[in-house]
């Protein structure tokens, strides 16, 4: 009898899947946004400071390790939208392809309508996969200019939502403070543990050019050529890499230098079409994948110098990321004693206020920025 005893304690411990490392923390961020018709400076301004914020966020950390950061995005209150659906849409789910959120940003267009903010709250609640560990940071950032308190769902029925998921509400009204304050925005964060903010999105946004920001472009340019497509995605996601440093470059090249910087940084990931990324992350699985799946300048050679081509393209990726964090620094110091000369009005973009949440927030979870 304590043979068997033994015998099937052993078996459960063989039988006991190995440990799975630890996942890595999270920094979830829903941006819902009013597309209605007078939006369009909201979404430019989304568009063009996109690339600032994913840097801003490049040195989250949490016991030092890197976190992972997902976006996901909504539109709300554009008559396009089926009125059905309280018009709104889910543009897309949570995600850490950067370029998707880009691409998805430039394709908005504003019209209408009827925002219900309190409604595209409760849907993004529901319909994200938002992270269940305590310790992540779960943020929702909502923009527009009407009245808080609009369509079926209250803003209290909101806010529990959001509540019950550990999500903060950050609001930012489109508008003069005292305009957003009585319209609700304010209220709809502080409930949630939130923050509140009046942006002008009326007036453009100063983009400061630097002496460094032509190079940037150009190193970008380089560090295009070390991604290697692979699989049905290689091609289309490769197309797309490019199509949103067109976007970018057509904001002008201080947008252009932005996304060079984060793509520079540990959130700019793209192992599910890109090889030399799918390399870092697994050797095994880049040296495995079918040969009639790999690009054609890889489809001739040996798995040896297969491999030793990879490594070769992920150094020049790397010396290049050096190149322009080194740059983008310099730049950096340049574009901060600019802005220190900018009234706060000019100042007081979507990047800034998102980045002040996000610094408070994420400082309350223990992430270091």
């Amino acid at each position: 009898m304590r043979k068997l005893l033994l015998w099937a304690c052993a078996l459960i411990i063989v039988l006991q899947p190995l440990s799975a490392s630890p996942a890595k923390d999270k920094v979830q961020i829903a941006l819902l946004l009013d597309t209605s018709n007078s939006m369009d400076g909201l979404i430019d301004q989304a568009r063009t400071q996109l690339w600032k914020i994913v840097d801003g966020l490049s040195t989250a950390t949490k016991n030092g390790q890197q976190a992972t950061l997902e976006i996901g995005l909504y539109e709300y209150g554009n008559t396009m939208l089926a009125a059905n659906t309280g018009f709104l849409r889910q543009v897309c789910a949570f995600t850490t392809d950067l370029d998707l959120v880009s691409e998805r940003l430039f394709e908005l267009k504003t019209n209408g309508g009827d925002e219900y903010c309190p409604t595209v709250i409760v849907r993004s609640v529901q319909d994200l996969a938002w992270s269940t560990q305590k310790t992540d940071l779960r943020l929702i950032v909502i923009a527009g200019n009407e009245p808080f308190a609009q369509g079926k769902i209250t803003p209290a029925e909101a806010c529990k939502a959001a509540n019950a998921k550990d999500i903060t509400i950050t609001t930012l009204y489109c508008g003069s403070d005292a305009s957003g304050k009585s319209e609700g925005w304010q209220s709809a964060a502080f409930c949630a543990g939130g923050a509140y903010f009046a942006v002008n999105t009326d007036k453009p946004v100063h983009h400061i050019t630097t002496p460094y920001d032509t190079t940037l472009s150009r190193l970008n340019t380089e560090l295009n050529n070390t991604y290697v497509g692979y699989g049905n995605l290689g091609a289309t996601k490769k197309q797309r890499q490019v199509a949103q440093d067109a976007n970018a470059s057509g904001k002008g090249l201080a947008v252009m230098a932005q996304r060079a910087k984060a793509k520079s940084t540990q959130h700019y990931k793209n192992s599910d079409w890109d090889i030399v990324d799918l390399h870092a992350e697994s050797p095994v699985a880049a040296l495995s994948v079918p040969e009639q799946e790999l690009p054609s300048e890889l489809k001739s050679l040996s798995v040896k110098d297969r491999e030793a081509k990879i490594k070769e393209l992920a150094s020049q990726r790397k010396k290049l990321q050096a190149q322009i964090e080194t740059l983008s620094q310099q730049r950096n110091a340049f574009v901060a004693a600019e802005e220190r000369k900018l009234s706060k009005d000019e100042t007081t973009t979507i990047d800034k206020v998102m980045m002040t949440a996000i610094r408070k927030f994420a400082a309350d979870r223990s992430f270091v920025l």
